[in-house]
């Protein structure tokens, strides 16, 4: 059982499964290090990254964004995203 939720990761068993998944990958926000690391990701990343589905992948970056977390740029298979700055 997680001690804390992360922000921004919704509610319900989908958002549950994201923390999951995070915390099952050390709970470092592996998704903001990545972004942080190449300047730009994609949602391919982040499912080659935490094993993920498309549809999880593309929940959890939606979320990230939300938060304030993650910028997105452009739209469709060319969407990325990068670390919001501030």
């Amino acid at each position: 059982m997680l001690s804390k939720p992360e922000p921004g990761l919704g509610r319900g068993l989908v958002g549950e499964q994201l923390r999951i998944a995070i915390h099952n990958h050390g709970n470092s926000m592996p998704v903001l290090q990545l972004a942080s690391e190449q300047g730009v990701i994609s949602r391919a990343d982040i499912v080659s990254l935490l094993g993920i589905n498309d549809d999880k992948a593309y929940y959890l970056l939606r979320k990230l964004v939300e938060a304030g977390k993650l910028e997105r740029r452009g739209q469709g298979k060319s969407t990325t995203y990068r670390k919001a700055v501030g």
